[in-house]
């Protein structure tokens, strides 16, 4: 990342990222071009009547419980610099958007691109962006473009099989905003794991799953980007988070999918739907 410097502490979020992607605007062309990959991509795997959402919450730990090989395997975020999971799952597709944690001037943000590269090495999925941090993932990470697209959130967009309408729900969590969209055009079975939610006396997001990644950087995402962290009110987050989560689990429903979370969630709307007893297949 070029080097920045804060001017002001008590406004600074993460202005690095967006400022370029307000500078560097990707066209309608890229955009369509990534929608051809992407169709491209998923024509090439085998066919599955199910899709395994690998969140990263704390209970993604017991991912060797469960056999992913019958579904499709979506996997977010910091979970790629976990190479024993990346081993024993084998995502097919990777996504990641954040500003801050992914796409940020920090330490941290470095660290996460450079684990994804080192996993795209080894792993042949196809990483999915958002078109506003396209340009920086094209400049920052070292994967193929036949294995690389974006795609545009809109504020007005419905949870729809990508393969008609090239679009998502502007949203503001990962599972939201790539992961239900993404997996409801793979297939109409959906299952979540680790997507624990929030203890009521946390005092910030929610706790995660400890990577190889997450406890040496940490500090680093604080300097860069303070009022991300002092500005954000939590609770507010959280309901609006939750809200979405059960509106487009409705909307996936009433389209004729289902979703059931696998491991223990504090979500309501994935608390609704755990298995009485968790089918685990060693």
């Amino acid at each position: 990342m070029p080097q920045f410097q804060i001017i002001d502490p008590g406004i600074c979020e993460y202005e690095s990222a967006a400022f370029h992607g307000l500078l560097h605007k990707v066209s309608r062309r890229v955009t369509n071009e990534s929608h051809r990959r992407f169709l491209k991509h998923v024509s090439l795997l085998p066919k599955k009547n199910k899709v395994y959402l690998l969140c990263t919450g704390p209970n993604l730990k017991d991912y060797r419980d469960y056999d992913f090989s019958d579904g499709y395997v979506v996997l977010c975020n910091n979970a790629v610099s976990d190479m024993e999971l990346m081993g024993y799952t084998q995502p097919d597709i990777v996504v990641a958007s954040d500003p801050v944690y992914h796409f940020g001037p920090s330490r941290g943000a470095t660290s996460y691109r450079a684990s994804l590269n080192h996993a795209a090495e080894k792993h042949l999925f196809f990483f999915l962006t958002l078109t506003r941090r396209y340009n920086l993932a094209r400049r920052y990470i070292d994967i193929p473009d036949a294995r690389m697209g974006c795609v545009t959130a809109h504020r007005s967009a419905k949870v729809d099989a990508l393969g008609g309408k090239w679009g998502i729900p502007l949203t503001e969590n990962i599972l939201t905003l790539l992961m239900l969209p993404v997996a409801f055009c793979l297939a109409n079975k959906i299952y979540i794991i680790g997507a624990d939610g929030r203890e009521s006396n946390e005092s910030r997001f929610w706790q995660h799953m400890s990577t190889p990644l997450v406890p040496t950087q940490g500090d680093s995402f604080h300097q860069c980007h303070p009022a991300f962290f002092c500005m954000r009110n939590y609770n507010e987050y959280y309901r609006n988070h939750c809200n979405t989560v059960s509106d487009q689990v409705r909307s996936i429903e009433k389209a004729g999918g289902s979703i059931c979370s696998l491991t223990p969630s504090l979500i309501p709307a994935l608390a609704e739907r755990q298995p009485s007893a968790a089918t685990k297949k060693r």
